[in-house]
């Protein structure tokens, strides 16, 4: 099928959508990627600044075009209003373009990103001639779970996260963008009983290789599929053996083969043990990553490691359902994250390995580029208007001199104080996956006790749910 935007169009985007006060016209330059509903092309304007446009073949996918804009946009706003730093693309607004066949092509324009954890990986791989370090990949989770929790906030659940879908920025602050919001749910704002939406409607979402047990098992979304998702594209980052496992695909296979033969009863007994059979198989390649992960680091830490792993995938696949956004005081996602930033100590504190190379490091070994933030603006060198006029300043720096002293040497003395003056500056320090995401609070209901492991003192962390997160199975 032919790309809908050919190399040399150009489209027009509408002046409040893009933000101008006149329209932005825009030329393809190329199509960047293409898949079964659509295709994402690369677009310039006259001054060479470039934008990425989505678009679908055919007509009956431009809605889900014009609400994917809609849904990246109140994702964004909502971040927004509560002063943090977006983790979705912005959205420059939909263009109408006319084609063949009197259609009218909805384009949705966003801004362009650097490229996607699969290019990263790939990259990575192919240069340095090892896996990707794990601190890396690590810092990306935290990333990912920052951005899902504006999903979440703003109400909606991604359900389709992959590693294509995880990207990075090309402008500062450097981190990760989630992208492909088309399979984004709206999620329910009260708590509701658990209920059994049946596998034709949760199993229509998502790559089956990062999905949450509970969509295979019929259970509704509520945005903890997310949160295991993204922890398993973090395992599959650096993980390369078990990854090409072929008893996963095989699985699935089976799974596929019973819904054919039940195509009016997807939750018939042979559909729900094939599920439960890919899931079994799943959970026993998941385990076989985390052991290869752990075989990668040194003795000292590889244990402890490989422990808070398998504990942290065990603790997402075990999420109950609940409401979202979640209820006032609840610390899930900052306790997910501290998690996560404890077994990068473990890591960093351990013996040298590769394996401690910051996002930011691995980044740049796999020859991409880390934004860094705009140089800060020079300092003032004019008084201002209101102290040339008042003598204010003169005033601040000395009350002794006579009224003679102060009409005579006023203009000078505001001079120099107006040179020893700095401008304020917003802060425009880079993202760091440490800091990015504020300060870390452990869950009320986290406890940690220190036991003897080999003749060594070590904590482990038993981190549970608060109590108005439990529903009944």
């Amino acid at each position: 099928m032919p790309p809908p935007l050919p190399a040399g169009t150009e489209i027009e985007l509408p002046a409040p959508a893009s933000g101008r006060r006149e329209a932005l016209v825009l030329e393809v330059v190329k199509v960047i990627k293409e898949g079964a509903d659509g295709a994402c092309v690369l677009l310039a304007d006259r001054r060479g600044d470039l934008y990425v446009g989505k678009a679908a073949h055919c007509a009956a996918g431009d809605g889900a075009i014009a609400a994917e804009g809609e849904k990246l946009t109140a994702i964004y706003e909502s971040a927004k209003s509560k002063g943090e730093e977006p983790r979705v693309p912005r959205v420059m607004g939909v263009a109408a373009h006319e084609v063949g066949g009197g259609r009218t092509m909805k384009i949705l324009v966003l801004e362009k990103l650097q490229c996607d954890a699969t290019d990263f990986v790939r990259k990575y791989e192919a240069t340095m001639k090892r896996p990707l370090s794990l601190t890396a990949a690590l810092q990306t989770y935290v990333d990912m779970v920052c951005s899902i929790k504006q999903f979440h906030d703003a109400g909606m659940a991604h359900t389709d996260l992959n590693k294509n879908n995880v990207m990075y920025t090309e402008r500062a602050p450097f981190g990760v963008r989630l992208i492909d919001a088309t399979r984004a749910l709206y999620l329910h704002t009260q708590p509701l009983e658990w209920i059994f939406l049946g596998r034709r409607a949760t199993m229509q979402r998502g790559a089956p290789a990062y999905q949450g047990h509970h969509a295979f098992r019929g259970r509704p979304e509520c945005g903890r599929g997310d949160l295991s998702a993204a922890f398993r594209c973090c395992l599959d980052m650096v993980a390369t053996k078990a990854q090409g496992e072929p008893a996963p695909n095989a699985a699935f296979a089976a799974v596929k083969s019973a819904q054919k033969a039940s195509p009016l009863n997807w939750d018939s007994p042979e559909v729900a043990a094939a599920c439960e059979r890919y899931l079994s198989v799943r959970k026993r390649v998941e385990k076989k990553k985390i052991a290869e992960i752990a075989e990668m680091l040194p003795e000292a830490v590889s244990a402890d490691v490989k422990a808070e792993l398998e504990f942290l995938l065990k603790f997402l696949n075990d999420l109950p359902f609940f409401c979202t956004p979640l209820p006032p005081g609840s610390r899930l996602y900052d306790g997910i994250t501290e998690a996560v930033t404890d077994i990068i100590s473990r890591i960093q504190e351990g013996p040298q390995t590769y394996h401690q190379d910051s996002l930011e490091k691995a980044f740049r070994d796999a020859g991409f580029v880390v934004p860094q933030p705009p140089p800060p603006s020079p300092p003032a060198q004019e008084p201002t208007d209101e102290e040339e006029s008042t003598g204010e300043g003169d005033e601040r720096e000395s009350e002794g001199p006579s009224e003679a002293s102060r009409s005579s040497g006023g203009s000078e003395a505001t001079e120099d104080t107006s040179r020893g003056r700095k401008r304020r500056r917003p802060n425009v320090e880079a993202c760091r996956y440490d800091k990015s995401i504020g300060p870390i609070e452990v869950l009320p209901d986290v406890d940690e006790e220190e036991q003897v492991v080999d003749g060594t003192w070590r904590k482990r962390r038993h981190m549970s749910l608060p109590s108005h997160l439990h529903w009944p199975e």
